[in-house]
């Protein structure tokens, strides 16, 4: 048996995280042993020992935008820590193979010679559209294997990291079944939505790539043509990285229509009591909502901007629209929650499509399959 160390550079759960739990729960338990290291104790750290996996602290080190020299020394100086403890924890453990399961994560990965050293092959999980560079280059040196979660990623940094032998697309899947079982019934009675009320929910950080306020803008005016629909918004700004942002939603969507149901972990009850799921956002790397809403037969309206564009089947999954088109936005929410039959047929054809291509058995199989060839010698 092979053993796995993972690395995430939180113990919050956001979409990345339920990636890796999902992985983590299809992974062949009888051929490969997960042990998953992360900063400090938090919601992902339960939920890995629940699962009857071993989890490691380590101090890991948030990357944030700054120019300050002392800032960076002192990011730079943590990195190196990190990477002291987790190439120690990789000799303890017995580690045959690292898997960095974010690119914050990697940079700790990437700073340790031991690996490298001891010949233990790096997969880096490019979760993220990372802005390509020569760190990124960099980085992409230190991995045997970088996954990308969608073509979108890939098109975006393989072209300045090079190596193009070493980068595979792996997408992100879901359970099925935990989404399709779900009951939305008790979440609709808690934002006061009667049975025959349209629910139009947005589900993502509260951080501004995601374009909240375009969601709120076209919520108004699907109002003014439909007052019995509901507009909610599941998210909150995890990191505390943009407290005014979060601050400036809250005025925009003052509305009785609009709630702001913040962060929640049984986010498929919430699903399941949505008739459609939005997704404005920018350069999305994947968009997770997007296969979750799938699995929950529930349709989507996304931007088709990056990843969405490789999830969503226009006019046969869900609607694409052009990223900040507020009207088109409004348009196709409207659409949906005038045209139910429509609805119905595109909710089933989303399931149909998640079930075929976006399942976590699926995605863990293709994993395993990169870790067999990287174990067998394969890897560069």
């Amino acid at each position: 048996m092979k053993t796995i160390l993972y690395v995430n550079h939180t113990s919050r759960i956001s979409g990345a995280e339920q990636s890796l739990l999902a992985l983590l729960a299809d992974i062949d338990r009888g051929r490969f042993c997960p042990q998953v290291a992360l900063p400090d104790d938090g919601p992902l750290a339960r939920r890995v020992l629940d699962m009857g996996i071993e989890c490691h602290f380590v101090a890991m080190p948030r990357l944030r935008n700054t120019m300050n020299p002392f800032r960076l020394l002192r990011f730079i100086l943590a990195l190196r820590r990190s990477a002291r403890e987790l190439a120690a924890l990789a000799e303890r453990v017995g580690a045959d193979l690292v898997h960095s399961n974010s690119t914050i994560a990697h940079y700790c990965i990437a700073f340790s010679g031991f690996m490298r050293m001891a010949g233990i092959p790096i997969v880096w999980h490019v979760r993220d559209i990372v802005e390509p560079g020569i760190v990124a280059a960099r980085l992409a040196i230190r991995a045997a294997r970088i996954v990308a979660v969608s073509q979108a990623v890939r098109q975006k940094l393989q072209p300045t990291c090079g190596m193009a032998d070493r980068w595979c697309v792996v997408h992100n899947g879901v359970d099925v079944e935990r989404f399709a079982k779900a009951d939305g019934t008790a979440f609709r009675d808690e934002i006061g939505a009667g049975p025959g009320d349209p629910v139009i929910g947005m589900i993502a950080q509260m951080v501004p790539w995601k374009r909240h306020p375009d969601f709120i803008a076209a919520a108004q005016i699907v109002h003014s043509m439909l007052p019995s629909a509901k507009f909610v918004i599941l998210g909150d700004d995890l990191f505390n990285d943009h407290p005014d942002y979060k601050r400036h939603l809250h005025r925009l969507g003052d509305d009785p229509s609009i709630t702001f149901a913040g962060y929640r972990e049984d986010i498929e009850s919430a699903i399941a009591g949505m008739d459609v799921v939005v997704l404005p956002s920018e350069e999305e790397p994947f968009g997770r909502v997007l296969i979750e809403a799938g699995a929950a037969s529930v349709p989507v309206v996304a931007c088709d901007d990056a990843g969405p564009g490789e999830i969503v089947l226009d006019g046969k999954t869900g609607l694409l629209v052009p990223v900040g088109d507020i009207g088109s936005i409004a348009e196709a929410i409207v659409q949906l929650a005038f045209d139910r039959k429509k609805a119905r047929r595109m909710g089933r054809n989303a399931h149909e499509r998640v079930c075929t291509h976006f399942t976590s058995k699926r995605t863990a199989r293709k994993i395993e399959a990169i870790y067999d060839e990287l174990l067998a010698g394969g890897g560069s």
